[in-house]
């Protein structure tokens, strides 16, 4: 079997493995991330939500590998879909931005809080772990899902702990459909509104994976 191209993208001396329409970084955690995301987010599901045609928010979108999973669902469904991808690390984003499906996607370099601001980036162990911390004198701007989800929504909240604080300022009406990413003790349960909540997978490192309905 062959594998997959690779290739320097141009202007950053990064080395990129082409697989289909999704590229990866070497040496990062983008394809780990990838099979995470297609082993979590089961496209059954994905394709059932989607099919009342929300707008799709994808918080900490990272390099992509959901937006292009909700694109890939959707083009099987036949139907448009329309994604705001959201991501705050400069580096993430830069690589986001250059992957082959960016045209279909509505890009913001920017995070989630529980309350709009100002935030600064605190650097993690890889590419998928960098969070934000909220700071006035921060240059990455924080937006609330109040300001995000304008209309019946599917969210992918994966913010690396921001959660906690943004789930307990509440879920906006709105968002019908959730993919949480929970880096936290137990369950998110008592926080969630009156829904379906499923646990997904448990990483090794200590966060786990839901997906909530609103009831």
């Amino acid at each position: 079997m062959t594998g997959p191209a690779q290739r320097r993208l141009a202007g950053a001396g990064t080395v990129v493995a082409d697989y289909g329409q999704f590229r990866v970084r070497k040496g990062e955690t983008d394809l780990y991330v990838f099979a995470n995301v297609f082993a979590d987010y089961s496209a059954g599901r994905l394709a059932r939500w989607l099919g009342s045609s929300p707008l799709v928010v994808d918080a900490g979108a990272n390099v992509g590998a959901f937006s292009f999973l909700a694109l890939s669902v959707a083009g099987r469904l036949g139907q448009p879909v329309e994604i705001l991808a959201l991501e705050p690390h400069p580096d993430n984003f830069q690589f986001l931005a250059q992957q082959p499906f960016a045209p279909s996607l509505t890009l913001r370099q920017a995070a989630v809080g529980a309350v709009a601001g100002a935030g600064l980036i605190v650097p993690g162990n890889n590419a998928a772990t960098h969070s934000v911390t909220m700071a006035s004198s921060g240059n990455v701007e924080v937006l609330t899902l109040d300001q995000l989800c304008t209309r019946r929504t599917l969210l992918k909240l994966d913010i690396e702990g921001a959660e906690l604080e943004v789930i307990k300022a509440g879920l906006p009406k709105n968002v019908e459909f959730m993919f949480l990413e929970w880096h936290h003790t137990g369950s998110p349960r008592e926080l969630l509104p009156s829904g379906f909540l499923t646990l997904l997978s448990k990483d090794p490192y200590g966060s786990t994976s839901w997906a909530w309905e609103r009831s």
